[in-house]
């Protein structure tokens, strides 16, 4: 029986600066799953006011191949004080992720807006 390839799910111990990768992960997680989960909190999202997702273009929003877990991201983690430096010296740990990973809500992730069909694919 073949194993499938599990995506690794991070946290924000899961990166830090000039650290992509600290092999620290929140779990590991099936991607069809994640992809089924992630595009009907999507699809719900598209009604909310408060949601980035409120604005698309609908034919996006119901394409599950335009899911931003299946392109490459931006997110960041919450504020980190850097050792060394002055005590109000605060910075954004800013990480590029790959389409076969996911992270927590934790990390804030940025979403490019006016997206549409014809750009994503």
């Amino acid at each position: 029986m073949e194993m499938k390839k599990l995506w690794p799910v991070y946290k924000g111990g899961s990166f830090n600066l000039w650290q992509p990768d600290t092999g620290k992960y929140f779990a590991l997680a099936d991607p069809e799953r994640v992809k089924e989960h992630l595009q009907r909190k999507r699809q719900n999202q598209a009604n909310t006011r408060s949601s980035a997702f409120y604005s698309a273009d609908e034919a996006w929003v119901e394409d599950p191949r335009t899911l931003p877990s299946n392109f490459p991201r931006v997110a960041y983690r919450d504020v980190a004080l850097l050792y060394g430096l002055d005590e109000n010296d605060l910075r954004l740990i800013w990480q590029t992720f790959h389409p076969t990973t996911d992270h927590l809500s934790e990390l804030d992730e940025v979403l490019w807006h006016h997206h549409n069909l014809q750009s994503e694919l």
